[in-house]
């Protein structure tokens, strides 16, 4: 694609200044595209290989997922569809890279719209658990087929029921989420019926200061034993 736009613009008359602008802006978006397919394709082989690059830090999930919901917004507007987020807010924080974990928020909420009928509803839940906060995004779309299912994590995978709703589609998606979630020691989760919905289910490991949240009175405050800090980094 880029290459036939820089040629088509090459080709011919000379073009006014507005023409290779245009033709510019569009090679620029298909070269941002590729890059960015490039770096996930990059980030599923160090996965792979056990060498996954994460800048990681505090990230307060629930205020990530919520700022995910509006950038949404317009496109489940589109397709005629209600997003909603359930539950109260989760002051947790994960310890993560929130580029990526923006990522994995955004592959499920583009899935369940793409994969919805019109006037349905996808829902958005944030639940904390014992060391651990789970997101949970359902949808009540197509759904995925019985025999398709073992496969959605699958790279370059796409289902019957979803290429038969929708034409285009990488296959890297949920892939891409799955490595993201468990290079953040997280677990990822699918159910599905055909006809009634999907519903994706993430578990992440909070930081070790956000397990901390009921701290007794500073005169009956001990020193934790040694070690501690380490095993409340393990997996939840």
């Amino acid at each position: 694609m880029i290459r036939g736009e820089a040629e088509i613009t090459l080709r011919g008359s000379e073009r006014d200044a507005a023409e290779y602008r245009a033709a510019l802006s569009r090679i620029a978006e298909q070269s941002a595209h590729t890059a960015r397919l490039v770096d996930d394709l990059l980030f599923l082989a160090r996965a792979q290989a056990g060498t996954p690059r994460l800048r990681l830090g505090a990230v307060s999930l629930d205020g990530l997922a919520r700022r995910v919901v509006e950038e949404v917004g317009s496109a489940a507007a589109a397709a005629k569809l209600r997003l909603v987020v359930t539950g109260p807010p989760v002051e947790a924080a994960v310890e993560g890279d929130a580029g990526r974990l923006r990522q994995v928020v955004m592959i499920l909420l583009d899935n369940a719209i793409r994969y919805s009928r019109p006037g349905g509803a996808v829902e958005l839940l944030l639940l904390p658990g014992p060391g651990q906060v789970v997101l949970r995004v359902a949808d009540h779309g197509i759904g995925i087929d019985p025999e398709d299912l073992p496969h959605v994590f699958d790279r370059f995978y796409r289902g019957s029921l979803a290429q038969e709703h929708v034409d285009e589609g990488s296959g890297l998606g949920l892939p891409l989420a799955r490595a993201i979630v468990e290079a953040h020691a997280g677990r990822i989760a699918i159910e599905s019926r055909p006809g009634e919905g999907t519903a994706v289910s993430i578990s992440l490991p909070l930081a070790a200061r956000a397990r901390r949240v009921d701290v007794p009175p500073a005169e009956t405050v001990r020193p934790a034993p040694r070690g501690a800090a380490d095993a409340a980094r393990g997996r939840a």
